[in-house]
């Protein structure tokens, strides 16, 4: 009789590489290789160049009002510079022969005028209007005046003075923007559309010699 066959017999070849055994329930699956994900590394700003100092010019009085509306050779110079303007005026004359020009002066001995809301409404008016905001420091303590007055306008809004000093202020509505108050006349102080930022222009004026870090900050003009 021919030999009886077993239940497990198949009768088929196994395949190439087959190990002919049932992988056990519940075994773990290789876990497949992830490539190293390589980390992004922080974007390097780039490095503003460093302000130097400016050796200051000598005008004469007349010639003042020139170099505040940027006209003639120094006036073109105080232009390209990009910076504001300091006028040193030993002689006390500059501060009358501008005030009654078309500008919008602050007077730092003057307790009315030397506050953050004053500030803040001569700086519209200037934007508004494009006239030169001078800040009169005369007969002050210059080694603290400019510290003092920064405090101030940082009051207005974290980062108005040095918006001033680098003209930004003249050139984005957003920063010009932080100047309202919800308490402006709307025509007054609100209206975009008859702006003249562009024009405007931060001068500081003084009567004695500035601290040196002015020079490196400003446009500096001695008035003879």
């Amino acid at each position: 009789m021919p030999p009886k066959t077993t239940k497990a017999a198949t009768g088929k070849t196994p395949a190439k590489g087959a190990t002919g055994k049932t992988p056990a329930k519940g075994a773990a699956k290789p876990a497949a290789t992830k490539a190293p994900v390589k980390k992004e590394e922080p974007k390097k700003e780039e490095a503003k160049p460093a302000k130097r100092t400016m050796e200051p010019k000598e005008v004469t009085l007349k010639a003042i009002a020139n170099v505040v509306n940027c006209i003639g050779e120094v006036g073109e110079e105080y232009k390209a510079s990009g910076r504001c303007l300091l006028i040193v005026d030993h002689n006390g004359n500059v501060g009358t022969f501008l005030k009654y020009r078309d500008v919008n002066m602050i007077q730092a001995t003057l307790a009315v005028d030397f506050q953050p809301e004053p500030l803040r409404k001569a700086l519209i008016g200037s934007l508004k209007h494009g006239k030169p905001n001078i800040l009169d420091v005369s007969d002050t303590d210059q080694e603290k005046i400019l510290d003092v007055a920064q405090g101030k306008y940082e009051e207005i809004y974290p980062g108005c003075w040095q918006d001033m000093l680098d003209l930004s202020i003249s050139q984005d509505e957003n920063k010009w923007g932080k100047l309202y108050r919800a308490n402006d006349d709307e025509e007054q102080y609100k209206n975009p559309y008859d702006y003249r930022a562009a024009e405007f222009k931060f001068v500081v004026l003084t009567n004695v010699d500035p601290p040196a870090s002015a020079l490196h900050d400003f446009f500096t003009v001695i008035v003879n």
